[in-house]
């Protein structure tokens, strides 16, 4: 989850009752399924990539890659060959999440094998081992919003005037304001 019942009721200032449980798995889904990232770090899993005839692979975000594993060319899940951790390199270098793998030319493969379900990756994917902070900042502050927004004590006043009385009440489930934030860590699709 990128929240906690405790970080919305220190958003909010106040004791919630209720299980958040259901509306904090909604906001999660909403931005992991808006911006196309898993950010929450899991157990290490496989998957499977088509391989081009080149020396690079693009891949999900990932954290970590535990092992590389080329697949025969019937496509089954039949090990063909696996390499080295020195056979290849993440890429970008100096960063935490990598997005590519290029092989080493000095390495024992020169390209990644042509075709549909060649190359089997293992590893952590997932756009960061921790949540980032503004994203944890969205998933808080959304979640605090459907709180207020089902809230009749909540009464969202942005301002009010007395004389010839007059109230306006705020946006409380305002989507544009984290739309800027998450599509920072949106990949334009091409």
């Amino acid at each position: 989850m990128l929240t906690s019942k405790s970080k919305v009721e220190n958003f909010l200032d106040t004791t919630i009752s209720e299980d958040l449980v259901d509306k904090i798995a909604w906001v999660t889904a909403y931005i992991t399924n808006y911006t196309e990232k898993d950010f929450e770090s899991g157990a290490a899993e496989s998957r499977y990539y088509d391989g081009d005839g080149t020396d690079t692979l693009l891949i999900d975000d990932v954290t970590s890659v535990s092992q590389i594993d080329i697949i025969d060319s019937q496509g089954v899940d039949e090990v063909e060959d696996t390499l080295d951790s020195d056979d290849y390199w993440l890429y970008p270098l100096n960063k935490t999440i990598f997005e590519r793998i290029k092989l080493n030319p000095a390495g024992g493969r020169g390209i990644f094998p042509l075709g549909h379900h060649r190359v089997k990756v293992t590893g952590v994917f997932a756009f960061s081992a921790t949540v980032p902070a503004d994203i944890e900042w969205v998933a808080t502050s959304m979640v605090a919003d459907i709180i207020r927004s089902m809230d009749d004590t909540s009464k969202g006043i942005k301002s009010e005037t007395l004389g010839e009385y007059s109230v306006t009440f705020e946006k409380l489930f305002n989507i544009p304001k984290y739309k800027e934030i998450l599509d920072f860590y949106r990949t334009p699709n091409v």
